[in-house]
């Protein structure tokens, strides 16, 4: 059984890497765009000839001057940037056919679109990583893994995490290491439910945990007679 964490990560990933790759499309899409664009027109040196500052924003807008052909246009940029100054030049690329119809060598949509994509898929990409990287130590310590039975001592929120306002629930326990008098603890993955009035009912007083012998802290506590019959 899926656990609830397992499945609100590999939701958040496919969501988050989703988006950003549609973003990235988006931007890439546009790019394309603009570039057949600027193939077909005229490419000239525009000049800012006003600035209009925002209200409560350090970006502002500019009204441009260029030339085309022997007439000279003025139109206001379609973006805002804190960089714009009286003065300032920028290569812009107008339509022959309509000289009104400009783009600049820099478009922010693209851009903001590429950023915010890459952040998202990346993000993404860990959620999907991390619940691979879960099943896979799992996986190798069940098959490897040096087999302890360890008592249980109790049961912890993880005050790290919180889903709509929810901590989960670990369950800690203890193995004697009788030959060195050495106690080990473990620390269960995150349970979404209470697990106090299952290892009551099932008489449940010790848990099986895998472990690496080459490296105690790599472990993995087995929870599936906790698991079993929950829903999530």
């Amino acid at each position: 059984m899926k656990s609830l964490a397992y499945n609100i990560f590999k939701l958040l990933g496919v969501i988050f890497l989703s988006v950003g790759l549609i973003m990235l499309a988006a931007a890439a899409g546009i790019g394309l765009h603009d570039s057949d664009i600027k193939a077909h027109s005229v490419a000239v040196t525009a000049t800012i000839t006003a600035v209009a500052p925002s209200r409560g924003d350090s970006a502002n807008a500019a009204y441009i001057s260029y030339q085309a052909g022997e007439k000279t246009y003025t139109t206001l940029l379609g973006y805002r940037s804190s960089t714009f100054y009286v003065g300032k030049q920028m290569t812009i690329y107008y339509d022959p056919a309509n000289p009104n119809r400009i783009i600049t060598s820099f478009n922010v949509a693209s851009f903001v679109l590429m950023i915010i994509g890459a952040v998202f898929a990346m993000v993404g990409l860990g959620f999907l990583l991390y619940i691979i990287a879960k099943r896979r130590k799992k996986e190798r310590l069940l098959a490897r893994g040096f087999f302890v039975q360890a008592d249980f001592v109790k049961i912890e929120r993880n005050l790290f995490m919180q889903v709509n306002g929810m901590h989960p629930y670990t369950v800690v326990c203890r193995w004697q290491d009788a030959g060195r008098d050495l106690p080990y603890y473990f620390t269960s993955e995150n349970l979404w439910f209470d697990p106090a009035h299952i290892l009551a009912e099932r008489g449940i007083c010790a848990l099986d945990v895998y472990v690496n012998p080459d490296n105690w802290e790599d472990y993995y506590v087995a929870v599936e007679p906790l698991m079993a019959g929950q829903n999530g």
